[in-house]
């Protein structure tokens, strides 16, 4: 990609993980706390995909896995950032597919959505730095 379509690239993603993680805060506002957390691994996933696109100056891949793309953008997590990332990776799942949805909305109550949410803004922040400084 031309330094141009990176920039457009990157612009787009970011614009997205912003609307997803305002989203998910709308959501948890109104009590949708089971879409609240599935609007934080979107928001986190678009940000990532907004560093990868910055870093290798290609397409991100086709993929939702948080962890692959931390992998793809070279960017060093901490144990306590991979469990995040790891946790935040089945919020994706559990929310789609009925086998889950039972037992995901049975564990997304607000304490559940709040500590997630949070959690999801700090390391939302640590990559939006991340993306600036590159």
């Amino acid at each position: 990609m031309t330094t141009k379509d990176v920039t457009k690239v990157v612009k787009y993603w970011l614009e997205a993980a912003v609307h997803d993680l305002e989203m998910a805060a709308s959501l948890f506002r109104t009590g949708k706390y089971d879409y609240c957390l599935f609007l934080c691994h979107l928001a986190l996933e678009k940000i990532l995909k907004a560093l990868v696109a910055r870093i290798t100056k290609e397409h991100p891949p086709f993929t939702h896995n948080l962890l692959y793309l931390a992998g793809k953008a070279d960017i060093h997590l901490s144990k306590t950032q991979i469990e995040l990332l790891d946790q935040v990776n089945r919020f994706n799942m559990e929310a789609r597919y009925p086998e889950d949805l039972k037992a995901f909305y049975k564990k997304a109550n607000r304490s559940y959505a709040k500590k997630y949410l949070e959690a999801t803004r700090e390391i939302y922040k640590w990559f939006r730095k991340k993306l600036e400084i590159v």
